[in-house]
């Protein structure tokens, strides 16, 4: 019994060298799914713009930038999305009233989840795929 452990426990390592960002990649977007997929769903079909591929695409955007991590900072880059400083905006409790975005506004945007991902459907709705791609190329391949 110990031996199957043990050769388990092997194949497993080779599997995590060999191909660590699928690895990990899958249990990251399970957490995000878990946690903002219902958000991403909501946004999407409020925007009337659902289809499951955008919100598979926004979920790994998300996994990518911040692991789903809403405080994630990279340098002038932070939130769900690691929005840089361009993105930045302080709108009041009445926008996101009127934009139906949960909770309250932060002093910077870009740090509530809310926030970005009614921004990223915003820009889905805007542009479709080619804007996406153009603000996250470096995350996704449309």
């Amino acid at each position: 019994m110990s031996r199957r452990i043990v050769l388990f426990a092997v194949v497993l390592a080779f599997a995590v060298m060999l191909f660590p960002t699928a690895t990990f990649a899958s249990s990251r977007n399970s957490y995000v799914r878990k946690k903002w997929g219902a958000e991403i769903r909501s946004q999407l079909k409020r925007h009337k713009i659902y289809s499951k591929t955008r919100e598979n695409q926004i979920i790994n955007i998300i996994a990518h930038e911040s692991g789903g991590n809403p405080k994630a900072r990279n340098g002038s880059c932070v939130g769900l999305l690691q929005f840089n400083n361009g993105w930045k905006h302080n709108y009041s409790n009445s926008y996101y009233k009127k934009h139906k975005i949960k909770g309250n506004n932060p002093s910077d945007d870009r740090l509530s989840a809310y926030w970005s991902i009614h921004r990223i459907v915003q820009v889905y709705k805007e542009g479709g795929d080619r804007y996406v791609a153009r603000h996250w190329a470096a995350t996704i391949n449309l």
